[in-house]
């Protein structure tokens, strides 16, 4: 048992995982065995015929709640081999009394009353919730505490976790522990502690819905206690899966929820609170929320987390999490969704269903609106960490769907589903261009090998390949015989995208694939300007030297350089992203950036207030690592890097790794 103790109630009480409560529950002994040795549990049961009709029908539905959970296979009439249940009516009282089994017995005789139950009991109701309490003893549970010796009420109770919300097989309400509220209903199924208890005896029926099972409405489980018809309904069950992609679907419900889709953990569903649980190893993967301000809380599975209407609060969890958006009023700009632990390129967001119930045929990334339905603005403040996706879904100039996020959206972070997406995650090749040149009149298809520069500053001698600070956009593909070789595009102020693939397109100056690299060709070198470019590199070794702007650089392959030469390549408030950095094979070169500062970039832990005091860490809250540099001497980061994967000190070339 867990030594830990807790004040709840009048007197101190120890805490319990649900292994300590179910060893507490089957402290007795008590179980059947398979006594004709067929390697399985099998029992008969009959039903008293003072039970009317519809109460033999929950009876049944009390023994299949057991037989969902174990291996124990109950069959009516026929005598079992193993043993069996009779069940008798008592119209005198309200409660119930059962035997417990053992290695010499295993014909049980259980009483459920009937004083004051309904012929037509429904979840919720005492009667069902004692036959599987009473049922529960038949099978060998016992009482979580010394019922009528030594403890009388809950103050007497040896664990906090000794109530209804984690055990049928308790006497004390669910609201005696922090937490749980049931509005004076009764529980329609075994409980977390209860099927951790009944498994440790005969083990887990993992062969009960284990294909894609959703609990709650839309229900597929053929279970009533799972299933939920209207808002009226209030379910109160624990979840036991054998497997598949499972989901808790609370769509219906308009009171704020919380639904929690980790194992062993409670969620407050339609009103009640604690009062939906999983059973120790489930894994559910998605959830649905409802019409209120919903929290859905992931798992360390992929996750799919759908709020609903509503403001709601995700967490994702570790996985790759998708959060689904149907409709517009999912996330409005009064009433956001906020997201808490997004990570881009791993977790999505998913408007393949907005797109469907709207008019707009796909979504289009703008840095601001201009008045076409689609049109989606990212916002990112690299202070915070959080960021935010704004849709305009009426052609108004203005958002009407909005996410918040702890964490960057990228546009490679959005789902559409349709044949247009905003981004992708990876970069793809684009199709070779066709510029249309003036030729050269000499031209040569393949130059001689040099290190060629293509662009600015170039050597090429070819003004068609040659950029100077009055030139327009360029047009031009890239065909050359070897060397080490560059696309310098730092004199233009525009967004551009640089790949140095091969048959690969780059849109730069404005235009869209109007520079291209010829099949079989290989550029080592990419240099963007003053924009926020994305570069992409290739197989071979390459530097990539983003410039100023807050730019996105993939090595891709090779043992790759991203370059630094001044402080604004890579500022605080427009900070550059490595997507794919690879420590110990590539590299981030300093030395231009030392070169411009002065002094000596030193490793410190924290600030000391010295010019060049460089800090290489990992944000847990944006999730992700960073160089930082003190450029001024105030103890503030002015130089910044950001990288999705892992950087070391030693990675960083310029950089004094002695820690100071």
């Amino acid at each position: 048992m867990n030594a830990a103790t807790t004040s709840d109630g009048a007197t101190s009480k120890k805490t319990f995982t649900t292994d300590d409560a179910a060893k507490q529950i089957l402290r007795e002994g008590s179980r059947h065995y398979d006594r004709n040795g067929d390697n399985k549990i099998e029992l008969s049961f009959t039903l008293d015929d003072q039970f009317s009709v519809q109460q033999k029908a929950s009876l049944r539905k009390a023994l299949t709640s057991w037989q969902d959970v174990t291996n124990i296979v109950f069959k009516e009439g026929a005598p079992g081999p193993d043993g069996s249940i009779t069940i008798k009516a008592n119209p005198d009282d309200n409660g119930g009394v059962s035997g417990l089994p053992n290695r010499w017995y295993g014909d049980m005789s259980t009483t459920v009353g009937t004083k004051g139950a309904s012929d037509a009991p429904r979840h919720g109701d005492v009667f069902l919730s004692t036959a599987i309490h009473e049922l529960g003893h038949a099978l060998g549970l016992g009482h979580p505490g010394d019922y009528g010796e030594s403890v009388h009420s809950y103050a007497d109770a040896l664990y906090t976790q000794d109530t209804r919300a984690h055990s049928v097989m308790s006497y004390w309400r669910e609201t005696n522990h922090t937490g749980h509220d049931f509005k004076s209903r009764e529980p329609s199924t075994p409980m977390k502690d209860d099927i951790a208890a009944v498994q440790k005896l005969y083990g887990a029926n993992l062969n009960i819905r284990n294909t894609d099972t959703t609990y709650g409405f839309e229900s597929n489980t053929d279970r009533d206690h799972f299933s939920l018809e209207s808002s009226k309904d209030a379910p109160i069950f624990s979840v036991w899966d054998g497997g598949g992609n499972d989901t808790l679907n609370f769509s219906l419900f308009s009171q704020n929820q919380k639904i929690n889709l980790n194992a062993e953990s409670f969620s407050n569903v339609g009103g009640l609170k604690g009062n939906v649980s999983i059973a120790k190893g489930v894994v559910i993967e998605n959830a649905t929320g409802g019409s209120g301000d919903d929290e859905l809380i992931g798992n360390e599975a992929g996750n799919r987390l759908k709020g609903g209407a509503g403001s709601d609060r995700l967490t994702g969890g570790a996985g790759a999490d998708v959060f689904a958006y149907d409709r517009a009023s999912d996330s409005t700009l009064t009433r956001p969704d906020e997201i808490l632990d997004f990570t881009s390129g791993t977790d999505k967001i998913d408007l393949s269903g907005l797109l469907k119930n709207t008019s707009i045929k796909h979504f289009n990334i703008v840095e601001r609106f201009t008045g076409r339905a689609g049109e989606i603005v990212l916002s990112h403040d690299p202070r915070s960490g959080n960021g935010s996706l704004g849709l305009d879904t009426t052609g108004r100039g203005k958002a009407d769907f909005l996410i918040k996020s702890v964490g960057g959206i990228q546009a490679s972070d959005i789902v559409t589903g349709g044949a247009h997406e905003p981004g992708v995650s990876k970069p793809e090749p684009q199709p070779e261009p066709k510029p249309e040149p003036q030729p050269d009149p000499n031209p040569e298809p393949f130059p001689a090998p040099h290190d060629t520069v293509y662009g600015f500053n170039s050597n090429t001698g070819d003004p068609f390949l040659s950029l100077h600070s009055q030139s327009g956009a360029p047009r031009f593909l890239v065909r050359d015989k070897g060397g080490d070789d560059t696309l310098d595009f730092s004199g233009f102020r525009q967004n551009q995208t640089i790949d140095l693939r091969e048959g690969a397109a780059s849109s730069v100056g404005g235009l869209r694939n109007n520079v291209g690299i010829a099949k079989g060709v290989t550029v080592e070198n990419a240099i963007g300007g003053s924009g926020r470019d994305t570069l992409i590199g290739n197989t071979v070794d390459n530097v990539l030297t983003g410039g100023a702007g807050g730019d996105t650089l993939w090595g891709v392959g090779g043992r790759n350089t991203f370059r630094y030469e001044k402080a604004s390549d890579s500022a605080y408030d427009d900070a550059d992203l490595i997507m794919d950095f690879t420590s110990g094979q590539d590299t981030i070169d300093l030395t231009g950036l030392m070169t411009e500062v002065g002094t000596p970039l030193r490793l410190v832990d924290s600030y000391t207030g010295r010019i060049g005091d460089t800090v290489v860490k990992y944000n847990q809250q944006s999730g992700r690592y960073f160089v930082g540099i003190d450029l001024l001497g105030r103890r503030q980061t002015n130089f910044l890097l950001k990288s999705t994967r892992l950087i070391r000190p030693e990675d960083v070339i310029g950089l004094s790794t002695h820690l100071r």
